[in-house]
C-alpha cells in the first residue's frame, strides 16, 4: 500500500518501464485527463507546463472551460485549444471505462492523433479538492463498488452480505 492509502499499488510487482518520448522537437504535449464516472466522460483536465509550473484547467466535453480549481494547482489563464482528436479520446475513454465506477484516462495528442497515456483509479491520491465541484463529482460516483462491478462483469453472483 502506498503512503496515501492507495491499496492497488501494493499488489503491483515493481518493474522498470522505459517509454519512447511522446511529443515533437523535445516539447511535451498537453496531458489530457478524461474523468469518467459510470463509463461516461464527465470532464477533461488539460495539464500544461508539466515540467515548469504545472497548471490544470478543467473543461466539459464540449471544451467549455469549467469554473473549477484543483486545490493543488493553478488553472492556466491562457487559451487552450481544443484537441482535434478530442472526440476520438472520449470514444476510447468510454470503451476503456465501460463497467467501471470511476477511472481517469489520460491521452496526449501528437500530430492530431490521440496517444494513450495511462489509467488512474485515484488521481491525486484521491485527496485533491475540486473547488467548487467536490459534492457534484461525488454524486456522479456510481453506487456499485469496483468489486461488485468485477463480479458482475465476470458473471459471479455476490455472496450475501458483500
Amino acid at each position: 500500500m502506498s503512503e496515501w492509502g492507495e491499496w492497488l499499488y501494493g499488489v503491483i510487482i515493481p518493474a522498470l518501464l522505459v517509454e519512447p518520448f511522446i511529443g515533437e522537437l523535445c516539447e511535451l504535449p498537453v496531458d489530457y485527463k478524461l474523468w469518467t464516472f459510470g463509463g461516461k466522460v464527465q470532464m477533461v483536465q488539460a495539464a500544461t507546463d508539466r515540467y515548469s509550473e504545472l497548471k490544470c484547467t478543467m473543461f466539459d466535453t464540449n471544451w467549455d472551460r469549467l469554473p473549477v480549481k484543483i486545490a493543488a494547482y493553478p488553472s492556466d489563464p491562457r487559451p487552450i485549444p481544443k484537441p482535434l482528436s478530442l472526440n476520438r479520446m472520449i470514444e476510447a475513454a468510454e470503451i476503456f471505462a465501460e463497467d467501471l465506477p470511476f477511472v481517469r484516462i489520460d491521452f496526449y495528442e501528437v500530430g492530431n492523433v490521440p496517444k494513450f497515456g495511462e489509467m488512474s483509479f485515484y488521481p491525486g491520491a484521491g485527496i485533491d479538492g475540486f473547488d467548487p465541484l467536490d459534492f457534484k463529482l461525488g454524486k456522479l460516483w456510481p453506487k456499485e463498488t469496483y468489486a461488485a462491478a468485477a463480479r458482475r462483469k465476470l458473471g459471479f453472483r455476490a455472496a450475501s452480505g458483500s
